[in-house]
């Protein structure tokens, strides 16, 4: 990475990108990029990563710069980007670093001078204000980035370049160089020199850790545990009834919401009519979410009953040819900001998502003589939410343009608010803990075995392999859940 700064009027622009990452909890963030091919690791801010509560694994690195300097780093983590403006996603490990550079641009830029064609998307728009940078991505994914489309540079215009992230910018900019100009300059270069045996002592560690009782949750995670024991009900078919966890001083400031969700419907709407197919798609699985009754219509609307303001969410389709059942999926955007620049996102607690980690059970997993893996159905979906809720979560819908435009509540809880994965989680361990004593062996598996909705059991025995499934699945359909694509190394456990 190199950087170098003159006067306000003369520089060199580095390529910058704004993408989203993904958090603990599902929910996406902005997050501010720089593109550097000459970096052979990727890298992320340590108070970012910080920040979205991601699971930091140990390692021994040795970052080599410049003239042989070197530092060191002892935590990676991995990170899932997506782009604002397509599809593209892609999934790397950074390097956790104190700091990956001073803001960019060294020095404001005036935008005026830099002629942008006004049909171009930019990855980066504000890419003539200093701000920080949060990650670096390095070589790794720099070329899959490059698309075909460039404008090359002239002596006073830096190149633009086309990427999955939209058009960035790179080069000179702003006039002949000066010979007295100062000037900044820094270079990454970062080999990895983690040695085997440390590897296979520190996922020990981990192992032997994650077997221990977790109590250093922070306040807000304590504080979410306790409102869950206190807000948690059944209905009458056994299905779990949460309440979300609620910043009262964010959710009094949740501005107007309905607008921008209204503008994003009639986005939506314009191209699902010119792709018939892809709108039966989207259309069937709406239609689906209320047969099911995880919605339901609204016919009376009012925004400012009751305690809570009402919450428009915005929506989007996601499409997984790939996937054997969905192959479309509807994802609600519970981070778009309200008139105030508050998002529902914002006025949720995370709450704790403390389950053992995959490596730990994949590894238990691998031991048992008799094995067997499910998946939950639609987990989220069979969770209900406390019903003076559920104004937090209305969308907009309507088959065809000329009919009347529909007010929808989701009445579940909803893949994408922050809260969602603690409150899933907490549900099946509440299932466990209310049928411990009647079926203790399924009880004790729920609560080890699972990774989020993914289930991986087994035994030594094929007796005791068949029990474990019996009383899982008879806790699991106690609370309304439904496990679904088994597989076993063994026909009994199917059957």
């Amino acid at each position: 990475m190199t950087h170098s700064s003159t006067s306000h009027n003369t520089g060199v622009l580095l390529s910058t990108a704004v993408v989203y990452i993904v958090d603990a909890s599902g929910t996406k963030h902005p997050c501010r990029v720089l593109l550097d091919s000459g970096s052979q690791a990727n890298f992320i801010a340590r108070s970012y990563a910080k920040r979205l509560q991601l699971r930091a694994n140990p390692s021994n690195i040795k970052i080599i710069g410049i003239n042989g300097t070197t530092s060191s780093a002892s935590e990676v983590v991995v990170i899932k980007l997506h782009s604002r403006l397509n599809e593209f996603a892609a999934t790397i490990e950074c390097i956790i670093t104190d700091r990956i550079t001073e803001r960019l641009p060294v020095s404001s830029i005036d935008r005026t001078e830099i002629r942008i064609p006004p049909t171009i998307k930019l990855a980066d728009p504000d890419f003539h204000r200093r701000s920080d940078i949060d990650v670096l991505v390095g070589a790794e994914l720099f070329w899959q980035l490059i698309c075909v489309g460039q404008l090359r540079a002239s002596h006073a215009h830096p190149t633009l370049q086309k990427t999955h992230f939209g058009w960035v910018l790179a080069g000179r900019f702003g006039g002949e160089t000066r010979k007295t100009r100062a000037r900044e300059i820094g270079a990454f270069c970062a080999s990895v020199t983690e040695s085997e045996l440390q590897n296979q002592l520190a996922r020990f560690w981990q192992l032997e850790e994650s077997c221990r009782p977790r109590d250093s949750y922070s306040s807000v995670k304590r504080f979410c545990e306790k409102h869950f024991r206190d807000n948690t009900t059944r209905d009458d078919q056994g299905r779990v009834i949460v309440t979300l966890p609620i910043k009262e001083d964010k959710i009094r400031k949740l501005g107007d919401t309905r607008d921008v969700a209204l503008r994003r419907f009639y986005a939506l709407e314009k191209r699902l009519d010119r792709d018939p197919i892809l709108k039966s798609q989207y259309s069937n699985f709406i239609h689906e979410y209320l047969s099911l009754g995880h919605m339901k219509w609204i016919d009376s609307v009012n925004d400012d009953d009751g305690d809570l303001p009402a919450c428009y969410l915005p929506h989007h389709c996601v499409l997984k040819p790939s996937n054997e059942t969905t192959k479309l999926r509807v994802v609600f955007d519970a981070s778009c900001e309200s008139s105030t620049g508050v998002s529902l996102n914002d006025a949720l607690m995370v709450g704790s998502t403390a389950q053992q980690d995959l490596f730990s059970i994949i590894l238990r997993f691998r031991t048992l003589a008799f094995v067997f893996s499910a998946d939950i159905v639609k987990m989220y979906r069979q969770i209900l939410i406390n019903p003076k809720q559920t104004k937090l979560q209305r969308i907009f819908w309507r088959d065809h343009t000329g009919l009347i435009l529909r007010i929808g509540e989701l009445l579940t809880v909803t893949y994408g608010t922050a809260a969602a994965a603690h409150l899933a989680i907490k549900t099946l361990e509440y299932l466990a803990e209310t049928y411990a004593k009647q079926f203790p062996v399924g009880a004790e598996h729920i609560m080890r075995d699972f990774y989020v909705d993914d289930m991986l059991l087994g035994a030594d025995t094929l007796e005791e392999a068949l029990k474990i499934k019996s009383e899982v699945v008879e806790i699991l359909s106690r609370g309304a859940f439904q496990l679904s694509k088994w597989s076993s190394n063994h026909v009994a456990p199917n059957r």
